[in-house]
């Protein structure tokens, strides 16, 4: 599997304008293509357990953090990746 980041929509989306006409947040996706912890849940499901699973966007999130950065994020499912939204601004 792999990790790819890259600006949802094919483009930056400016959710507000901050000082000098600088955006002040942007949308970035984050798509992983086959995590292990997708195949967890998978299997987890597999036998009616659907435990909520947010390690991975907990952990980017806590990036952020310590780099100064806010984010809010939403999860996507599929069978074979998961993609993770970010809204990120400066703190």
């Amino acid at each position: 599997g792999g990790t790819t980041a890259a600006p949802s929509g094919g483009g930056v989306g400016e959710a507000g304008v901050g000082g000098a006409g600088k955006p002040s947040s942007r949308k970035v996706t984050v798509r992983l293509a086959g995590p292990a912890t997708l195949w967890a849940a998978q299997a987890l499901a597999a036998k009616g357990i659907n435990p909520p699973n947010e390690y991975l966007g907990y952990c980017l999130t806590a990036f952020c953090r310590a780099s100064g950065v806010r984010s809010v994020y939403s999860s996507k499912v599929s069978d074979t990746s998961v993609d993770l939204e970010f809204t990120i601004s400066r703190l």
